[in-house]
C-alpha cells in the first residue's frame, strides 16, 4: 500500500501488516496515515514485510505501548523499517 503525495491521507483505527505474504507500507512525498497502531500479525514469518517512509508523515491517533508490534524480528532482509533520503515524520499528537 502508498500513500503518496501531500493531500492523500489514510485514516484507520489499524493497519495490519500480513506476514503471510510479502507486504510493503510506503509513505512518500507527504503523504499521511493518521492510525492507532501498524502491526504485523499472521501465522507464519516467512514473507519480508516492510514500511518506508520518504518524506511521509504517520501521525498517532492513540496512545501506543506497542506501536509496530510484531516488527522485532532481528532479521532486516523480513522485516523492516526504512527513512530513505526524504526521511519520514512521526506526530505523537503529546500521547
Amino acid at each position: 500500500m502508498s500513500v503518496t503525495s501531500a493531500g492523500s491521507k489514510l485514516i484507520a483505527d489499524n493497519i495490519t501488516v500480513d506476514p503471510d505474504s510479502f507486504s510493503a507500507l510506503n509513505l512518500n512525498d507527504n503523504g499521511h496515515i493518521k492510525v492507532k497502531n501498524i502491526i504485523r500479525k499472521g501465522s507464519s514469518n516467512s514473507f519480508s514485510s516492510h514500511i518506508n517512509f520518504n518524506n511521509g508523515i504517520l501521525e498517532l491517533a492513540a496512545d501506543q505501548s506497542a506501536l509496530f508490534d510484531g516488527f522485532n524480528t532481528k532479521n532486516p532482509r523480513i522485516v523492516s523499517i526504512n527513512l530513505a533520503a526524504g526521511g519520514g515524520t512521526i506526530d505523537t499528537n503529546v500521547f
